[in-house]
């Protein structure tokens, strides 16, 4: 697709995403992943990083971009 995003995540999120999936540019990364039903179906909370930058959920997503969603992991002391 040549107005697409290519959209990639870790761990149970590329078993769901599956090895390529796209979405339209020209909404933001969170509409993308509501649109993707990943925001409920995760079950972590996620954090957007597009081209290798972590960016806010607001980032307007550009024809070419590659957003990856990686579960946010906490814990410790």
């Amino acid at each position: 697709m040549e107005n697409s995003v290519t959209v990639t995540g870790f761990g149970r999120l590329k078993q769901r995403l599956g090895t390529e999936t796209t979405v339209a540019a020209g909404q933001t990364a969170r509409q993308a992943v509501e649109n993707l039903q990943l925001s409920e179906n995760s079950g972590l909370p996620l954090t957007p990083v597009v081209n290798g930058r972590v960016v806010a959920w607001e980032y307007l997503l550009q024809p070419g971009d590659t957003l990856t969603l990686i579960p946010t992991i906490g814990g410790g002391r």
